[in-house]
């Protein structure tokens, strides 16, 4: 009898023992599942030099929830841009326009997001004798196309239209992107092509027949008896007009990833395009969309 009880005690101990093992074990799985694995790693990011701050902006609080992680951020021309992430010396780019025809073929590894819209803007301008004050989009993109060659045909003088562009670049890029492609025209080989926006405004200001454009920042206090600035489908350029998005040449925010993107890289994007990143961006002078997010069509 007291053999059968101590080998029951025994017993008992040994199941208790092994009961309590268990449940570390098993609360040791649980902590596992529970605990994702922490991002680790460095981002090489390369942007258009203006884009700068909001992305340090977002790298800065991305690593304070990451410290593992280590971003580093340069400035690059929009070309540059594209070559560096294509080549992959460069985890993502940031840029304002969308990637030439030939940049998708040489990179078809690479795809464009929308994140949001820039507070800048091209604002059309002409001579400040010139009757005409508004202008429709299709109308620009048929005058910077040389379609329409004469202001009579749009409510002015019966005078031919001398168009002035800046020389091919990210500033030309944003005429393009905005008032050229969207109807698919080019602008015309009788353009006049200057280096600066100061020398557009130049010629602009002493012909009475020329068009141009530049960004609003130039149309300054000196500046702003010199040319004149249209409204574009009604709406004038005011800062309330840019900022919320009702003026129509207003440049959009695109991040460069690859179409299979390391978990590193793919977590920054997310992030980007969260609520948080969202609301960096908007806190910094950007404006949100409804289409964040996008992937722009290959």
């Amino acid at each position: 009898m007291w053999r059968e009880n101590k080998l029951s005690k025994i017993l008992k101990a040994t199941i208790l023992v092994s009961l309590i093992i268990l449940g570390v074990f098993l609360a040791g799985c649980q902590g596992k599942e529970e605990t994702p694995q922490e991002l680790s790693g460095e981002l090489k990011i390369t942007s258009r030099a203006v884009l700068v701050p909001l992305i340090k902006e977002w790298a800065k609080v991305f690593v304070e929830k990451h410290p593992n992680v280590k971003i580093n951020v340069s400035g690059n021309k929009c070309a540059n841009v594209t070559k560096l992430v294509g080549e992959g010396k460069a985890n993502l780019g940031f840029m304002g326009r969308e990637l030439t025809s030939a940049e998708k073929e040489k990179y078809p590894d690479l795809k464009q997001v929308i994140v949001g819209k820039r507070n800048r803007s091209i604002v059309i301008i002409v001579h400040p004798n010139n009757p005409v004050n508004e202008l429709s989009l299709e109308e620009i993109a048929k005058i910077f196309a040389g379609e329409i060659t004469n202001w009579k045909e749009v409510g002015g003088p019966d005078k031919d239209i001398h168009v002035v562009v800046i020389e091919k670049g990210c500033k030309r890029a944003i005429l393009n992107k905005l008032v050229m492609k969207p109807y698919k025209k080019n602008v015309t080989a009788n353009a006049l092509t200057k280096q600066s926006f100061e020398e557009i405004i130049d010629i602009v200001s002493k012909d009475e027949n020329s068009i141009g454009y530049v960004y609003p920042k130039y149309i300054n206090e000196t500046v702003k008896d010199r040319v004149k600035v249209l409204k574009i489908d009604g709406v004038e350029p005011t800062n309330e007009n840019i900022m919320s998005g009702r003026y129509p040449l207003t440049e959009y925010v695109y991040i460069l990833i690859r179409k299979e993107p390391s978990e590193l890289e793919k977590a920054f994007m997310d992030f980007v395009l969260s609520e948080e990143g969202q609301k960096i961006m908007e806190d910094m002078g950007y404006i949100r969309i409804k289409g964040v997010g996008k992937q722009l069509k290959p």
